[in-house]
């Protein structure tokens, strides 16, 4: 029992790793090359806005248990805290 846990345990940790990497990856193709080709003043704004929707949509997704905070430490952990 416990080595399937520590097996499913190190594919999520894989799985999440991937995820994570292939963002950073597709955001480093994607978006900063395009932030690249615009001035510096219009890059600020673009980033700006950019933030703002990925924020505004993180604060409209649905969590069962109120909002959530998960980070690196907590998948490595399998656990989700709760912000008071």
């Amino acid at each position: 029992m416990t080595s399937l846990l520590a097996a499913v345990a190190a594919a999520l940790a894989m799985l999440m790793t991937a995820a994570t990497a292939g963002t950073f990856f597709g955001f480093s193709v994607g978006v900063m090359p395009g932030l690249g080709a615009v001035p510096a003043s219009s890059a600020v704004d673009v980033m700006n806005a950019i933030n703002a929707r990925i924020q505004g949509l993180l604060l409209r997704a649905p969590a069962p248990y109120g909002e959530r905070s998960l980070t690196a430490g907590d998948t490595g952990g399998l656990s989700v805290r709760t912000l008071s």
